[in-house]
């Protein structure tokens, strides 16, 4: 009876261990085929934040192009947006000299940099954004610099030449989606 039992209890050990080789086999199969899937997008992502942080100088990189915008009697004036994006704490700054700058235009900044972040799935959380818009105004409102702000940090991210001879203008949604402006005509002009 005592070598019954023992060979029940070995018995019983094998099937148990048997589960347990292919219960594990299962997971890492599962793991491999979900890693397989997953992995290589976030391996992507890291090693292009890495890119840029090995590219980008303490300093920033600078980027410069030109807007369309109105002033204050309604006329169309060119403008220059200067935008440097350098490793930081993810501020977002709007400088503009001796000009009145509007909340909205503040806050399209903001927005700008979240379109970017979306469309580059780069954390914007490590980089300071430094927009410096120099026009011929004395007030700078409306979000509509919303779209040349977001195009001037892919370019300053991707260490892309924009062409001076092209000008945008447009506000811009958190999706990236560019909307409309005003003054169409003015700005044509100006541009």
């Amino acid at each position: 009876t005592s070598r019954s039992m023992e060979a029940r209890t070995m018995k019983k050990y094998k099937i148990t261990a048997v589960n347990l080789v292919l219960a594990l086999l299962l997971v890492f199969l599962t793991g491999f085929i979900v890693g397989m899937y997953t992995a290589p997008e976030r391996i992507v992502e890291k090693d292009v934040t890495k890119y840029l942080a090995m590219n980008i100088s303490a300093e920033g990189r600078k980027v410069e192009m030109l807007i369309p915008a109105v002033d204050a009697s309604g006329n169309g004036v060119a403008g220059r947006l200067i935008t440097t994006v350098r490793p930081g704490t993810g501020l977002v700054l709007v400088s503009i000299n001796d000009v009145l700058a509007q909340y909205d235009t503040q806050f399209s900044g903001r927005i700008a940099a979240r379109a970017v972040a979306n469309y580059t799935n780069i954390d914007l959380n490590e980089w300071d954004i430094i927009y410096s818009i120099k026009v011929n105004a004395t007030a700078i409102e409306g979000p509509s610099a919303g779209a040349s702000m977001a195009v001037s940090i892919v370019a300053a991210l991707e260490n892309k030449t924009l062409n001076h001879s092209v000008s945008i203008t447009g506000t811009i949604s958190q999706d990236g989606t560019i909307g409309s402006a005003g003054a169409i005509i003015e700005k044509a002009q100006a541009a």
